[in-house]
């Protein structure tokens, strides 16, 4: 609880002092505690907050970042497709910064994205098509 108020504090001193960059680190410190404390759905708005503020400001590592982290918040609530499309751009930007780290870490989410929209699609055709013992009797 004490490193979550001094990340609170730091992005209220950087936002004073004018620092956007401070404050998005700060924010992003924050979603990153809630997130590793099991709390990834309280997190995902501060770092939310802070990709604003990286692409406001150019910052692509840190964009790619926070897409990261909120594309794995999303899937640890099951929200595969809504993270989908952010965890793709994130590994796009990592390819383009040559961030080897991100590329690693991005690639297990957006298969584990790309896994559960295959399964969702069998799993729909399954609904819809005749028990297969039915099918072989025709």
């Amino acid at each position: 609880a004490r490193m979550l108020e001094q990340l609170l504090g730091a992005a209220s001193v950087f936002r004073e002092a004018g620092d956007e960059l401070g404050a998005a680190n700060a924010l992003w410190g924050i979603g990153n505690y809630r997130y590793f404390k099991n709390a990834p759905d309280q997190g995902i708005d501060y770092v939310r907050e802070a990709l604003e503020i990286f692409r406001r400001e150019g910052e692509q590592s840190m964009e790619a970042w926070s897409l990261h982290m909120i594309g794995t918040g999303l899937i640890r609530q099951g929200k595969f497709e809504e993270a989908s499309g952010g965890l793709r751009d994130a590994l796009r930007l990592f390819h383009g910064a040559g961030d080897v780290a991100g590329i690693t870490l991005a690639q297990r989410p957006v298969r584990t994205c790309e896994n559960n929209r295959i399964i969702e699609s069998d799993s729909k055709v399954g609904r819809d098509s005749p028990p297969a013992s039915a099918a072989s009797r025709n």
